[in-house]
């Protein structure tokens, strides 16, 4: 499942002839959203291809504002006109400041086992009997990766029941809100940490050493190697060609 946050921007005025308008986006994206129902009580309409819409003919009072669109959360906000006076309503900026959110965990070390204080005398016999023990925690460290959401490796699927590749929103596929999110390259990573003995972050902490052509020595031997490039594979042809009808003719001139 593609992890997509919905967030939608309202511009909301209302002027002496009770006039609403505002504007449909995505946040997260920077781009508005062309086609969005907006339903402000009884009256309804679709935004332009601005993303923006209009009410007209409005009297004062208050309002609920509903924003629908395919793909994303449906947004609802509470609005009063009042005739004669501008009114604005933007989003909170706190609720879209927050840096940093951790959706999975990284735990290295020694892990306690869920039945730790479960397992009962009785147990412990039984397990002995069969000539084992029971360990309340491993002996050797280890590590473990928490995601928040399973469906994080979730792969969708599009409408003829074909699997999208993982990170890829079906709701957005084919438009120009399309992205691809990095999804199959976060659980890449994970099981190259969890299985690499020599850990991930040593492997990408290598330095490469890109060797580069000698540039004056590619200047001065261009015309030479341009020849032979182009020479040699037309020579070996004729080569061929003669070889071949030399004995073509020596065979059958008997």
């Amino acid at each position: 499942m593609t992890i997509l946050l919905a967030f939608f921007l309202f511009g909301l005025h209302s002027f002496a002839q009770q006039t609403v308008r505002g504007t449909v986006g995505d946040m997260l994206l920077q781009s508005s959203l062309s086609g969005a129902t907006v339903t402000m009580n009884e009256h309804s309409t679709l935004t332009d291809d601005k993303g923006q819409f209009r009410f007209t003919n409005i009297l004062p009072g208050n309002y609920s504002i509903m924003v629908t669109y395919s793909g994303y959360q449906q947004q609802q906000v509470e609005i009063k006109v009042i005739s004669g006076k501008e009114n604005a309503i933007s989003p909170d900026d706190a609720k879209f400041r927050t840096p940093n959110i951790p959706v999975a965990v990284l735990l290295e070390g020694k892990f306690s086992s869920l039945y730790a204080n479960r397992v009962s005398a009785a147990m412990r016999d039984s397990i002995s009997a069969y000539g084992g023990s029971f360990m309340p925690q491993n002996i050797d460290d280890n590590k473990m990766i928490v995601v928040a959401d399973g469906d994080i490796v979730l792969n969708s699927v599009s409408k003829g029941n074909e699997p999208l590749p993982m990170g890829v929103n079906p709701y957005t596929i084919g438009t120009q809100r399309e992205v691809l999110f990095a999804n199959a390259i976060f659980l890449q990573n994970c099981l190259d940490y969890l299985v690499n003995e020599n850990n991930l972050s040593e492997a990408k902490a290598k330095d490469y050493v890109a060797r580069l052509l000698n540039m004056q020595k590619v200047k001065e031997e261009k015309t030479f190697w341009q020849i032979i490039n182009i020479a040699v594979p037309v020579l070996l042809v004729i080569l061929f060609a003669v070889i071949f009808q030399w004995n073509r003719k020596r065979k059958y001139s008997k």
